[in-house]
């Protein structure tokens, strides 16, 4: 694997060559005499080198500028701002080629140049926590409270999404777009419309998101991010169960990529994205496209992470890491790399080292809900139940907003059978639920469903029956439930989504399989199994619930079960076939 050098220079480097050059005639030769005129052509220059995602050139087009702004502004005050701005630029274009550190280096040098400039601010803000920073972009904001800025609200919202604190970060955007005073630089700035648009996916509201990235492509001046932009709105506007639209987005999809990649020649995020949207519908097409993302003309770390995941699916974990331990050279201090080498490590069983990747991540990263998730359940995996609890109250004081950590939380509890503590703690998480059940996306859903398995299970061991059939609903509606393509799945070894019957005989046997899918979410086996045999006794001839039951036994271990109620499902089988095979090809022929 050939390692990408496009902007990997050292800045301090770059600024030798450069300022050499300043003591020469040659850089007097590249301003001229109108520096005014000049420096406005060399601005244009990187302008449109950035638009083309060529951040070496652009930074060869900027030196120059700055080597002469600099110069002078050791005599004239006011070009110090000219010098820092210069910065800007370069730190921007070291951060196309994901070189974080090296712009954190160049924009701290703008910031002291013009600390009152709080756009540059803002980008030095992002930066450091980017490059695994917190603390020091933490005082930067600490340093700009109460500045109402566009760049420094924009900055501040994506922070706190990297942080898992998603209704800060819609706060932060609402608040500044209602503000009258303020809400005309935020209507037509790409920036805000995508970070608003990334903020309401990360709150769950899937639709309301794709509308989102619609109107952030209209509204940004750069035809090849648009299409971007528009060709993610529709991988988000696909629904697990409806192949049909999802195929046509699909195709709409690489269509959209393409039409990019004549824009952008050879930049890695449309060969990427389009490896992606190929997928496993045309695999060597797939691969294809993301061996091109890899060697495109600048670096970013998702095409390794595509290539990486691919090759995990393959089960070839070895060659995995070394493509996660490249991103590592280049970005030492990435949380996202760390977090992304644990994965591969544990399906190696390798657990030692997915939980040392993991804690090193967190050092740069100490709010990263989701890896605080995935360290603890490696930590419940080795046993060591006392660790994995004080890192979900870590957990929990470092992301208060952080509804999985405290489903977390109330699991824990719940296992030691601390029942007050354990519904104080679902329903904390309930509370940070700012929309209704229906508004959010698949994957809110089951989360809040398992939140409710939980609660329904507490009531079920308390002996409220009621309580906890309530509970065992609305699990019910919202738990992710995978459909096969043209009615393939014969039997199904969970229940789907049940509509109550209004038939008294019918209704208490749903109510039976309510309560025993629920308790089998939360991992109940044996009163899961109870109230599955209750149901089993008002019908006997229900193939689907003898499914329900063997599939109990089997994931609880209880073979003698398993093997007679396999018996028992084939007599219903037998008996049941023509009526079964007749929905089947009914479903078949609706197709």
């Amino acid at each position: 694997m050939q390692a990408k050098t496009a902007t990997y220079l050292t800045f301090s480097l770059l600024m030798v060559g450069f300022l050499t050059l300043n003591s020469s005639a040659q850089t007097n030769n590249v301003i001229a005499t109108n520096s005014q005129s000049s420096s406005l052509n060399c601005q244009k220059e990187a302008y449109t080198d950035l638009q083309q995602m060529n951040p070496r050139k652009a930074i060869l087009d900027l030196m120059p500028l700055y080597a002469h702004d600099v110069r002078l502004s050791l005599t004239q005050a006011n070009n110090a701002k000219k010098a820092a701005r210069d910065l800007a630029w370069i730190g921007r274009a070291l951060l196309f080629d994901e070189n974080e550190i090296a712009a954190v280096s160049v924009l701290s040098m703008a910031h002291r140049l013009a600390p009152d400039d709080l756009a540059i601010t803002a980008s030095l803000i992002d930066n450091c926590s980017r490059a695994g920073y917190p603390e020091r972009a933490a005082a930067l904001i600490a340093e700009c409270k109460n500045k109402q800025d566009l760049e420094l609200i924009k900055v501040q919202a994506m922070i706190a999404l990297r942080e898992t604190a998603p209704l800060k970060a819609r706060k932060l955007l609402e608040e500044y777009a209602l503000d009258p005073a303020l809400s005309k630089n935020a209507a037509n700035d790409a920036g805000f419309a995508i970070t608003k648009a990334r903020c309401t996916l990360r709150n769950g509201l899937q639709e309301a998101a794709v509308k989102q990235f619609k109107e952030a492509a209209q509204v940004n001046n750069n035809r090849y991010v648009s299409l971007l932009w528009k060709a993610a709105a529709l991988a988000l506007e696909e629904k697990p169960g409806e192949q049909e639209l999802g195929e046509q987005n699909r195709l709409e999809r690489i269509k959209i990529l393409k039409e990019a990649g004549t824009i952008v020649e050879g930049d890695p995020v449309w060969h990427n994205d389009l490896a992606i949207a190929y997928g496993h519908h045309d695999h060597s097409a797939a691969k294809e496209q993301a061996k091109l993302a890899l060697h495109s003309k600048r670096f970013t770390s998702r095409s390794y992470y595509t290539m990486s995941f691919d090759l995990q699916n393959e089960q070839k974990y070895e060659l995995s890491e070394k493509y996660i331990e490249h991103v590592i050279k280049l970005r030492p201090r990435s949380a996202e790399a760390q977090f992304s080498l644990s994965r591969p490590l544990r399906r190696q069983k390798k657990l030692d080292q997915a939980i040392a990747a993991i804690k090193k991540g967190l050092t740069f990263n100490p709010k990263a809900g989701s890896a605080r998730v995935d360290l603890i359940n490696l930590l419940i995996e080795q046993k060591k139940d006392d660790e994995a609890f004080k890192e979900i109250q870590t957990m929990n004081q470092l992301c208060p907003e952080f509804i999985g950590g405290w489903r977390k939380l109330g699991d824990a509890y719940r296992k030691q059978k601390r029942w007050t503590e354990s519904l104080a703690a679902y329903q904390k998480a309930l509370s940070l639920v700012s929309n209704k059940y229906d508004d959010l996306n698949v994957l809110a859903k089951n989360e809040i469903g398992q939140i409710h398995a939980g609660m329904g299970f507490i009531y079920y061991a308390q002996e409220d029956k009621s309580k906890a059939l309530e509970e065992a609903k609305i699990f019910n509606s919202l738990k992710f439930i995978v459909h096969l393509a043209n009615g393939l799945q014969l039997l199904n070894l969970r229940p789907d989504h049940i509509v109550l019957s209004q038939l008294k005989k019918e209704r208490e046997i749903q109510e039976h399989i309510l309560l025993g899918d629920m308790l089998f979410e939360t991992k109940s086996y044996s009163e899961s199994l109870s109230e599955y045999k209750e149901a089993e006794k008002i019908n006997d001839d229900d193939a689907d619930l003898h499914t329900y039951i063997l599939n109990v036994c089997v994931e609880s271990g209880q073979w003698q079960d398993a093997i007679h109620e396999d018996l028992s499902l084939s007599q219903v089988l037998v008996k049941s076939a023509p009526a079964k095979l007749g929905e089947f090809f009914k479903k078949q022929f609706a197709h």
